[in-house]
């Protein structure tokens, strides 16, 4: 299968490349500096270089999105539209420390996939996957005190309540009938390896204090969610 991958040289997006390669996808990757992606190891593999398209731009404008939407790898035959959009986007802060200041727009997960459906839309792509996050949206009241404070106080706030409002407008736009969506819930990301994934449910009802999941898990199941139907039409929490 064929996807569009937006958010591609963070660190998840690199691993959502990584495993759709080895699963024999191929990928079309919209990114605003192509040698985040281009350093990638797998991208020096000529096999697998063949069967990534990079496309310089950024996710806020409708004219780069059609670009990516129409560019496919050297690989690809026969294919005239994407299968799938995966976006792995992050509402970024200023350091790692969960305090410090988003250097981003309040809103800009949620305007990006606004201008996202748009295009999907008039593309004709039914199927978008984005990675949201425990605690975003209904999931909200299943987080433990400490982590209900430190969301509402800090820095992070404004990431969370972005992902629930991108939540919102994928729902809103599947209601047409024409938008098939995988809402991706997961915790504290770690950098372990890939492992068995456990599916919490929409809210994570049972999600303990310490529940994580490593970044290559979540791209091995964001991959598998885009090419299968069997999650379509759920938002679901995700951990190791």
């Amino acid at each position: 299968m064929h996807f569009v991958l937006i958010g591609a040289s963070g660190r998840t997006g690199q691993l959502v490349v990584k495993d759709a390669l080895l699963k024999g996808h191929t990928v079309t990757a919209l990114v605003r500096r192509p040698d985040a992606l281009n350093a990638s190891s797998e991208l020096q593999n000529k096999e697998n270089n063949a069967r990534v398209a990079i496309v310089t731009g950024s996710p806020t404008s409708e004219a780069d999105l059609k670009k990516a939407f129409s560019t496919v790898p050297d690989f690809t035959k026969g294919i005239t539209k994407p299968d799938a959009v995966i976006v792995t986007l992050a509402h970024s802060q200023a350091s790692g420390n969960p305090f410090s200041a988003p250097i981003v727009p309040k809103n800009f997960m949620a305007d990006v996939h606004s201008t996202l459906l748009k295009a999907m839309a008039e593309a004709g792509i039914n199927k978008i996957v984005t990675m949201s996050a425990f605690g975003s949206g209904n999931t909200q009241k299943n987080l433990n005190f400490m982590l209900k404070a430190l969301f509402k106080y800090s820095g992070m706030r404004d990431g969370m309540e972005d992902h629930g409002e991108v939540e919102k407008r994928i729902v809103a736009q599947s209601k047409t009938g024409k938008l098939q969506y995988v809402l991706v819930r997961p915790p504290m990301l770690t950098d372990g390896p890939a492992a068995a994934v456990k599916d919490r449910g929409e809210l994570g009802d049972d999600m303990g204090m310490m529940d994580k999941i490593s970044r290559a898990s979540t791209a091995d199941f964001l991959v598998d969610a885009a090419a299968e139907q069997k999650w379509n039409g759920r938002s679901l929490v995700i951990s190791n």
